[in-house]
């Protein structure tokens, strides 16, 4: 029925609705035509609406359909609607990413709890040790994560190692309040499952890499079986130990690992973890 409607008569039924966010949200789906009228319409008082959020986050429940979320808060306005958007089930959602600010560690278990097992993506600035151990439970099917460890958490990483077997990919936090360099690579060469292939590690301190380590890290990953090149990317804005970058130039010439030093800001700009219209 919705598709026979003339334009004339959808234009006067959306403007009677200009104030009802959540049905002219609602409408966006329909079709081409009942989008381009909406759109329209919300994007008339576009700053207003922002700023005086006038539409709860949970009208997001309404798009069980949705294969991608990005929940960027700024600040913790919308994090008692994301408490009732936790046990809504998106079963095609593939990928989940929370850049800034998390809602309470237990909304986003329960989230994931309903919706984890359909998961590839995941990334979170939270570091909850909970948190972390409901990924390992409920995100079986993973292959790119970005995730903090605090310092004493190597069973943790293990453990996502072990039931995430699909892992591809993993992005870490390193540094003194964190899990070291040297403790990441020693977990991913003996822990990680054969689908991996790339390691990038935010470094928010001095390594604590020696040559030596580097050297038996690249030796066993040489040893894997099946044997597959080795991404390894450091995301950092200190100077890089040389001897350290001689060692992985000779591997680099191997054929085991391909390197990458990248600054915050780039890294931020590749993965779109930053969105400055929020």
């Amino acid at each position: 029925m919705a598709c026979h409607l003339p334009a004339d008569c959808l234009d006067e039924i959306f403007e009677y609705l200009e104030e009802d966010k959540l049905t002219l949200h609602s409408c966006l789906l329909v079709n081409h035509l009942w989008c381009g009228i909406s759109v329209r319409i919300l994007w008339r008082n576009i700053w207003n609406f922002k700023s005086d959020n006038e539409l709860p986050f949970s009208f997001v429940g309404s798009f069980s359909n949705l294969q991608e979320f990005i929940f960027s808060f700024s600040d913790g306005s919308s994090f008692e609607d994301f408490k009732e958007l936790q046990y809504v089930n998106f079963s095609k959602l593939q990928i989940l990413k929370i850049p800034l600010q998390c809602p309470h560690p237990d909304y986003v278990k329960k989230f994931l709890e309903i919706n984890g097992k359909n998961l590839k993506k995941f990334y979170t600035d939270e570091n909850d040790k909970s948190l972390n151990l409901s990924i390992a439970k409920f995100c079986p099917n993973l292959t790119s994560l970005f995730i903090i460890f605090n310092k004493g958490e190597k069973d943790i990483l293990k453990t996502i190692f072990n039931n995430c077997q699909h892992l591809e990919s993993i992005k870490i936090w390193g540094g003194k309040e964190y899990l070291t360099e040297k403790e990441v690579f020693e977990i991913v060469v003996n822990h990680s499952p054969k689908s991996f292939c790339e390691l990038k590690m935010y470094n928010s301190s001095v390594s604590d890499v020696f040559p030596k380590d580097l050297e038996s890290f690249f030796i066993n990953w040489k040893k894997r079986i099946p044997k597959k090149l080795l991404y390894l990317i450091i995301i950092k804005e200190f100077h890089f130990n040389i001897e350290n970058i001689n060692i992985i130039e000779k591997y680099e010439n191997l054929g085991v690992v391909k390197f990458e030093i990248k600054g915050y800001e780039e890294e931020e700009d590749d993965e779109e973890e930053v969105y400055s219209f929020l």
